[in-house]
């Protein structure tokens, strides 16, 4: 696990995860469109800007070619004009790698002739080698998308959160990493959402609402995702809003997503059953683990329900003894 910069990443089973983790977390995975301007920009700001406010071309780019001569960060914040970086710069390392594959930037519209092979890789290509290279990421094929194991269920988000009832959250200051893995599913499912996603670093945090975002996007179904940090998965009373990714019902029935008051705070989890005086509800941070447990009606506040799932029309309440489950321990 990493202890100086970035803190707390981790921990990896190999190098190659790792750097592909330091790609994620500076953003390069969310580059869409790459261009030769915008690769030495990326590569740039991965080293940082000073050489910039010096008027010195920055030898992480530059070193072993005619634009750079001598300038130097010798340590963090200590610039000498006079050292001189020995170590080979990204654009002749990207130039060398253009002339052993035949890979061109993209923007030559020459017809080849007869004889003439076609170029044989793109920019983006270019762009993975090169990475590759810098970081030792070595670039797997995507494999074909599994069959979706929830396929016909008509809750298959209760079904995931079943599959995973049982987890707890780690003792003291550590992590479980079963729970750090469930931002980061997210944030793979749904691109858009991967910046938020990578704020959650600890399961000290709050995280009944990771636990029903983690169980929407497993079922391939999004979690509600508005403007505001407030209006996103990992706050309870964010579940409660009829939006985009979300409709409001006006019966529980299984799979509901169930929004509650508490003593400083909010709840979120799914529908279960119910008793009389009872909801009996599945979900995360509950006495800090995944499970069931009856939350009392009188601070339920509102249901809703997935917009992209169909409303099952014969799903009903389903009645539950009263000592079905374990009256409600803690929610943090």
């Amino acid at each position: 696990m990493t202890t100086i910069i970035p803190r707390g990443r981790g921990p990896f089973v190999t190098w190659e995860e790792g750097a592909r983790d330091a790609l994620e977390y500076d953003g390069l995975d969310q580059v869409d469109e790459w261009s030769p301007a915008r690769a030495c920009f990326e590569i740039e700001k991965f080293n940082g800007f000073g050489y910039r406010n010096r008027g010195v071309p920055s030898p992480y780019l530059w070193s072993f070619t005619n634009h750079y001569s001598r300038g130097k960060y010798v340590a963090d914040g200590r610039f000498s004009a006079a050292a001189v970086d020995k170590q080979c710069g990204a654009i002749p390392v990207m130039r060398r790698i253009m002339e052993i594959t035949g890979a061109t930037f993209g923007d030559d519209t020459r017809a080849p002739k007869p004889t003439e092979p076609a170029p044989r890789k793109s920019l983006w290509a270019l762009i993975l080698e090169l990475l590759a290279l810098i970081f030792g990421l070595v670039r797997k094929p995507v494999p074909a998308p599994a069959p979706n194991p929830y396929a016909g269920d008509p809750a298959p988000h209760l079904a995931v959160m079943r599959k995973i009832t049982g987890t707890k959250e780690a003792p003291g200051d550590a992590d479980n990493p079963a729970i750090l893995a469930w931002p980061k599913a997210i944030g793979e499912r749904f691109p858009d959402m991967a910046q938020y996603c990578r704020g959650y670093k600890h399961d000290s945090i709050p995280w009944c609402g990771l636990t029903v975002g983690y169980a929407l996007a497993a079922a391939g179904l999004r979690p509600v995702f508005g403007r505001r940090d407030v209006d996103r998965f990992l706050w309870a009373a964010a579940w409660g809003e009829q939006g985009p990714e979300l409709v409001k019902l006006d019966r529980p029935l299984p799979g509901a997503i169930m929004v509650f008051t508490r003593n400083g705070g909010g709840h979120v989890a799914l529908y279960e059953g119910e008793d009389a005086t009872h909801y009996h509800i599945r979900g995360g941070n509950q006495s800090d683990m995944v499970n069931v447990v009856r939350k009392p009606k009188s601070q339920f506040t509102a249901a809703t329900w997935p917009r992209a799932l169909p409303i099952p029309k014969d799903a009903r309440p389903v009645r539950m003894d009263a000592i079905h489950n374990p009256v409600v321990g803690r929610e943090d």
